[in-house]
This record gives structure tokens, C-alpha cells and sequence, in this order.
């Protein structure tokens, strides 16, 4: 599986301290609680990969002060979505790496929307090819706050079955908005991407929005 680099500078900071030399646990959360708020200054969407209440391979991103989501890098998808507490604080980083003190990992802090920990079939993102295993293939986030996160369906062999892009934002009316652009899907299969339950998405009919051929579109919803 190919991984692209994480854009934040949380999760770069992370890798260099997981990689890099002995230092002691107190320098290390001091040097990481002044980058913490660093970044809490920036206007653009910040994405940190982690354990997100209790979830793998989360991606936790805050598109606004308003909106933060969760995608499971490992079954596809949104995981969670929830109103920060506190602007720029929409995780609280918890656990060894972050602060030096054993326990829980990092949480939501802020109010809970949408939590799914067990996608149906253990997948968020299904292939009509039933041999067909789901990798994530990394993110990007954009000047215009769209964070874009890619995901490939491969048979055995590695090929190609479909590409996905799976976009978000959110708009200064207090909106989620989703883009979605399917490619590589061959002729007579389809893709079913399964959307957040409990709020109302343009275009999406039972949380579900089934996809028979290559293309984009676009869906949004509000979060009151």
C-alpha cells in the first residue's frame, strides 16, 4: 500500500519524534504543546492520522470551527462528525505520543453528529466485484479548505478495479459539503459509497448513493 505523506504539521512533527533520537518525555510534550498551538492559528483545515475514539486509522479533520469529520483510512468512508468545542480544538490529544502520559488515545472534543465504528460488511466504500480489497492511498488538503482523500479498489493481481476521490468542505453557512469522483470503474460494475445517517444529503437517498459509471458529483448537507 502506498501512503502519501501527511500535510499537517502535528503529523509531521509526529513522525520525526517517532523516527528520530532519544529525547526526554518531558522536552518532547513541551516542544509538541508549543506546535499544537501553533497550528491552532491557522485558517486551513488541519487532518492528524490517528486512534480517534477508539477508531484505527482515523483521520480526524477540522475543516472549520464549526464542522470537524473523521474518515476510516482503512474501510472508506466518513466515520464521524461532530461540532468542535473550542476552535482549533477539535481533538483532544491524548496518550503517550502527545503528552508522555499513558492511557486513552485521542478523542472528539466538541458535540457528537454521526459516530459509525462498525461499517456494514466492513466497508464504507463496496465494489460490485466481490474479490475487490479497498487502499487507501493517501490525502490532500487545498488552499480553498478541501481536504480530498484517495482510495483505490485492486483485484489479487493488483490492478486497478476503480479509483475514488472523496472530498470535503465545509461553507461559511454551516454546511458539509461531499465530492466524489469515481474513475478506472469498468463497464457493468458499480461502487456504493454509504453516507452518514440522521441528516438529510442532497442527492442521497438512504444514506447510501450507488455509482455505475465514471464521473463526479456533488452533495452537501447542513449541520445545525
Amino acid at each position: 500500500m502506498t501512503t502519501i505523506p501527511l500535510r499537517s504539521p502535528l503529523a509531521a512533527l509526529v513522525g520525526v519524534m517517532l523516527a528520530g533520537p532519544m529525547i526526554s518525555t518531558s522536552s518532547r510534550a513541551d516542544s509538541l504543546a508549543d506546535d499544537v498551538r501553533n497550528i491552532q492559528k491557522s485558517k486551513q483545515p488541519q487532518a492528524l492520522r490517528c486512534v480517534l475514539n477508539g477508531q484505527p486509522r482515523s483521520l480526524a479533520i477540522e475543516l472549520s470551527p464549526q464542522i470537524a469529520v473523521a474518515y476510516d483510512t482503512w474501510h472508506g468512508g466518513i466515520s464521524t462528525l461532530w461540532k468542535p468545542a473550542e476552535a482549533g480544538k477539535a481533538v483532544e490529544l491524548t496518550g503517550a505520543v502527545f503528552t508522555g502520559a499513558h492511557g486513552p488515545q485521542p478523542k472528539t472534543n466538541g458535540t457528537l453528529i454521526f459516530e459509525n465504528k462498525s461499517p456494514k460488511n466492513g466497508q464504507r466504500y463496496h465494489h460490485s466485484d466481490s474479490s475487490a480489497t479497498l487502499h487507501y492511498l493517501g490525502h490532500r488538503i487545498e488552499k480553498n479548505g478541501v481536504v480530498t482523500l484517495s482510495f483505490a479498489f485492486r483485484n489479487a493481481e493488483g490492478k486497478h478495479l476503480a479509483l475514488i476521490e472523496d472530498s470535503c468542505r465545509s461553507t461559511e453557512k454551516g454546511q458539509l459539503k461531499r465530492h466524489l469522483k469515481v474513475s478506472e470503474l469498468a463497464p457493468g460494475n458499480h461502487i456504493v459509497v454509504d453516507f452518514p445517517s440522521g441528516l438529510e444529503w442532497s442527492g442521497v437517498s438512504d444514506n447510501a448513493l450507488r455509482v455505475t459509471r465514471n464521473g463526479s458529483s456533488s452533495h452537501s448537507t447542513s449541520i445545525n
